[in-house]
């Protein structure tokens, strides 16, 4: 049978429990490559949940951290329902990012959290410790996500964004005494 998208999991599943190095193997390779943003997010999934594949999630992580803004931009409801917290705290946490604006971080920990509010509620204040928000594109920025409901019900997303705003409102001469 040929190797696709729908069966490399199960394929490698079953050769790590009989133990078919050679088929493991192909399921790798078959991973690594014809990488594009509408399967890297499975793929990242997929090996990063072997043991012995960190080499293979490490080239995929690198892949998505390049096209972050295509991605959340263009495969958002893959993005948000791919992506273990773990995951999706590992990336934006990355000095490897390569996005358009901070900004672009935190849409894409709120729109992960509001994928799934029940169950991801509480992954709110740690994904937003992974933003940079002095970095976030000004004081309209840090206000509209202050507004923002998801940020609103947790009292330390509240609390870092009031400090932001502060920072934000600092003139630019006390930005950089500060």
């Amino acid at each position: 049978s040929e190797l696709h998208e729908e069966n490399v999991s199960r394929l490698q599943h079953v050769a790590r429990l009989l133990g078919v190095s050679s088929v493991e193997r192909l399921c790798k390779k078959f991973v690594k490559t014809g990488l594009s943003p509408s399967n890297c997010l499975a793929r990242y999934s997929l090996a990063d949940s072997f043991l012995g594949w960190q080499d293979t999630a490490a080239l995929i992580e690198t892949f998505i951290q390049v096209n972050f803004s295509l991605l959340v931009r263009e495969h958002k409801e893959q993005f948000c329902s791919s992506l273990s917290e773990v995951e999706l705290t590992r990336l934006l946490s990355s000095p490897d990012l390569q996005l358009l604006s901070e900004d672009e971080v935190m849409e894409a920990a709120l729109a992960w959290v509001e994928h799934d509010p029940a169950r991801r509620r509480s992954c709110v204040a740690p994904l937003l410790d992974c933003v940079q928000l002095p970095c976030l594109s000004g004081l309209e920025a840090v206000t509209r996500y202050l507004q923002h409901e998801t940020v609103l019900q947790d009292p330390h997303c509240v609390q870092l964004l009031e400090q932001a705003r502060d920072y934000h409102s600092l003139s630019y001469q006390d930005k950089l005494a500060h």
